[in-house]
Formats: structure tokens, C-alpha cells, sequence
């Protein structure tokens, strides 16, 4: 990759579809539950989303999963990718970071971290390359996120 100034700021940025409208957040409640989950920050760990559903599944009222973003990460074979993905799938699933990035075909963002200048260009390109990874693993599964 050419050092520009633009490849030099992958993962630095927060492109502007990121973004959300009042509109988009100014409405009533999608759904109605005595128990609800919200989860975050899974970043491919297998092991949490089937301890999640053992937990969900003891509850006394069936609880409303959601997944508030960043499923994916460390999951980059196919397989620990769509076994994620389809287990995150059949619930509510909001876009993270990752997943808007591995839905888009335009890697100027890189990850979309948006990380500060206080952390290193090393762990910024780590990141990058991961998401690219990631996103080689996502183009080879039939189960597309977004």
C-alpha cells in the first residue's frame, strides 16, 4: 500500500456514514420484554455467544437478544465466522464498526476504530490488517453482514 496522507489515517477516522440522524433514534420502542440482553464487543469469541444463549435460555421469561455491534473480529476462518454470525442473526443485531466496514467494498476507513493519536501507528495497522482479513473471510462466506 502507498504511504498517503489518506492510507495513513485507516482507522483514525470516523467516516460519515457512521453517523445517525435525530430521525433515526427519535421513535418508539421496537419491542416490548420483561428481559432483555444487550451485547457488545464480541469480537468472534464463540465461547461467549454459547455461554450467552445458556444463560438466555435459563431465564424465566424468554429474554430479547440484542447485539449492539463488533460480533466479528478474531473469527477470520470461515467457519468461527459463520457460526457468529448465524448464531448473532437470529436475533436483533445492530452494526458495529466491523461489521459496517466488512459490509462496505471502500477500505479507505480501515477499521473505523477511530483511534485517538495517542495510540501507535503499530496498533493502528494491526487493526487494519485485521479488518482486511476479516473481510477476505467475509467475500468467501455465503452469509453477508449488512
Amino acid at each position: 500500500m502507498q504511504n498517503t496522507e489518506r492510507d495513513s489515517r485507516r482507522g483514525r477516522g470516523c467516516p460519515v456514514g457512521y453517523r445517525y440522524s435525530p430521525a433515526d433514534i427519535a421513535r418508539d420502542a421496537v419491542f416490548d420484554t420483561d428481559c432483555l440482553y444487550v451485547v457488545g464487543g464480541l469480537y468472534g469469541n464463540l465461547p461467549a455467544v454459547e455461554a450467552i444463549m445458556e444463560l438466555a435460555a435459563r431465564e424465566p421469561h424468554r429474554p430479547i437478544l440484542v447485539f449492539n455491534g463488533d460480533f466479528n473480529w478474531f473469527n477470520v476462518d470461515a467457519a468461527g465466522f459463520e457460526r457468529i454470525n448465524s448464531r448473532v442473526l437470529e436475533h436483533t443485531a445492530l452494526r458495529g464498526n466491523v461489521e459496517t466496514e466488512l459490509a462496505g467494498d471502500d477500505a479507505a476507513a480501515g477499521c473505523g476504530c477511530v483511534y485517538p493519536d495517542l495510540v501507535g501507528d503499530a496498533e493502528v495497522e494491526r487493526s487494519n490488517s485485521i479488518l482486511d482479513r476479516l473481510r477476505e473471510t467475509a467475500r468467501a462466506t455465503a452469509l453477508r453482514i449488512g
